[in-house]
């Protein structure tokens, strides 16, 4: 019970915080001007490339569609704005593929009657973020490395790059990937090698 209280007091609190940055933002030119509003980066953030980073997220079509109801976007539309924009398409095909299965549990989830789902909760979209990209990530739940790091008292150490960590999991696949094609090659050129070898000392004995 005091962990559930604490963890909707963090998230409270991170929904806060965006909420100020974006006000920020908007006041130092916002979408009209978004040269000054990167030049104008705010006190509370330590970075410049994090201030950069929410930029961009705020000048998003996401973001904008939200405008007149004041919510920001979901954590599975935050991930593909942060992977994914028109000019450029997807940053990566792993995060197009993670975005794909987010989206497909979320629509299932909502499609699905109560009735079949009365042994098991609707997945919110933070569980189906925890689901596909993994817990210890972290990206789906922002609100608790906002917890630790305020209990260290540095507010801006907030803004981690979720980005940033989607992609170590995105070389961590390739990684594996690439393992798999090395593990097999010993394989592929000592199988020759071995053969020749053989072959090479039969004849000698033949000698």
């Amino acid at each position: 019970m005091i962990e559930e209280s604490l963890d909707k007091s963090m998230n409270k609190q991170w929904n806060e915080y965006r909420c100020k940055l974006h006000k920020d933002f908007k006041n130092v030119g916002g979408i009209e001007d978004i040269g000054r509003a990167k030049r104008s980066k705010p006190n509370s953030v330590a970075e410049q490339v994090d201030w950069d980073f929410l930029c961009d997220h705020f000048r998003s079509d996401a973001l904008k569609r939200n405008e007149s109801t004041k919510e920001l976007p979901g954590q599975i539309e935050f991930f593909r704005d942060m992977h994914f924009s028109k000019g450029k398409g997807w940053t990566t095909p792993y995060a197009e593929n993670y975005y794909k299965k987010m989206l497909e549990l979320h629509i299932s989830t909502q499609n699905s009657p109560l009735e079949e789902n009365q042994d098991s909760l609707h997945l919110t979209e933070n569980q189906i973020c925890n689901q596909v990209l993994g817990k210890r990530f972290g990206y789906s739940e922002p609100h608790k490395s906002l917890s630790r790091k305020m209990r260290l008292g540095d507010d801006a150490a907030s803004l981690e790059n979720a980005a940033l960590r989607t992609r170590v999991k995105d070389l961590e696949d390739q990684l594996k990937n690439w393992t798999d094609v090395l593990n097999r090659i010993p394989r592929d050129i000592l199988l020759p090698v071995q053969n020749d070898t053989f072959q090479a000392s039969g004849s000698n004995e033949d000698l």
